[in-house]
């Protein structure tokens, strides 16, 4: 879409379930009832431009929810949407600023009421709005009411945000900033029902960095967290998009994804050993840190159960820092 400036996405599209569409569909039935007007919406700036998100019943036959107008068009709800304030129009017959407006000059929209709907820093959702093909002259408690109205959809809002925020809280680690167990596992498990599906094999790593408790203590628990964290930076940069990894606690990780390991893991090990050596040599004491890994693939024939591969990768991991340990007496 040309020129705009909206890059959310169009909540018609993939409405969060967090939001009552049911509350917001009551609200502006009851608006256009205390109004009286033919049509009341609740509008997105979104990707599409100016989308129309809910409309009170009696009008969805002729201005149904996701109808949108392009942001260059000269829609009431722009003007709302761009100054962040409410805009009344009486009678935009009188007006002459509005003679390129479709609302207007197709719809017979005269008068428009509508406020700006926010997210908690102050950006714009969209607007809550009445039209009526007649002049209208409305007391001041009635725009004081669309504004209350207006203030508990934002409330919504800023219940959405805090909602998506306590969840990812539960589903990621808050020192790696990656997925934590219960992260992983959820994620996991999607996987797995894809890769049933689609008959894919799946390729699982272990991960225990060596000599952390070492670290700790010689140099305290400052050092051991940047360690963790940087791990978690290399290992982040060293898989797809679509793969998906873990702190699973303290100074083991994982990795889960779709078939790659021809090699057994001999390249993903060696890429997350390079980053992991580039961001930290900056510290001398860092370069005798190291990692063991576990790492083998699964295929639908014998089945996923995460528990079972978690354990069977978790004692690769153990061989491997046994014979790690032995081969350097």
């Amino acid at each position: 879409m040309s020129n705009q400036p909206y890059l959310q996405d169009s909540y018609f599209d993939n409405m969060p379930q967090e939001i009552s569409l049911k509350r917001w569909q009551s609200t502006v039935n009851v608006v256009s009832e205390i109004f009286d007007v033919p049509g009341a919406w609740i509008m997105q700036a979104n990707i599409k431009g100016v989308e129309v998100l809910v409309a009170n019943e009696s009008i969805q036959d002729d201005f149904p929810a996701g109808i949108a107008f392009d942001f260059n068009v000269n829609v009431y709800c722009k003007t709302v949407i761009q100054n962040k304030k409410t805009l009344y129009v009486k009678n935009a017959e009188k007006e002459g600023i509005w003679n390129n407006n479709p609302e207007y000059t197709d719809a017979g929209f005269k008068s428009y009421l509508g406020v700006p709907l926010q997210w908690p820093n102050g950006d714009m959702f969209g607007t809550l709005c009445v039209l009526d093909t007649n002049e209208t002259n409305y007391p001041a408690s009635f725009i004081r009411l669309l504004w209350q109205l207006k203030e508990l959809i934002d409330g919504d809002l800023r219940n959405l945000l805090l909602i998506k925020k306590l969840k990812k809280q539960s589903v990621t680690d808050e020192l790696s900033e990656i997925n934590n167990r219960f992260g992983f596992i959820e994620n996991a498990r999607q996987l797995i029902s894809l890769a049933k599906r689609s008959r894919m094999s799946l390729s699982l790593m272990y991960f225990d960095i060596n000599g952390l408790k070492i670290m700790n203590d010689s140099y305290g628990h400052k050092m051991g967290d940047f360690i963790i964290k940087t791990f978690a930076e290399a290992l982040s940069k060293s898989i797809r998009k679509e793969d998906i990894i873990a702190r699973l606690g303290g100074d083991e990780f994982c990795f889960l994804g779709v078939h790659q390991f021809d090699d057994k893991g001999e390249t993903v090990k060696l890429r997350v050993t390079q980053l992991f050596a580039e961001l930290t040599k900056s510290d001398e004491r860092i370069k005798g840190v190291s990692f063991s890994v576990g790492c083998k693939s699964f295929d639908p024939v014998n089945g996923f159960d995460l528990d079972k591969m978690l354990s069977e990768t978790d004692c690769l991991m153990y061989a491997n820092k046994k014979s790690t340990k032995e081969a350097q007496k």
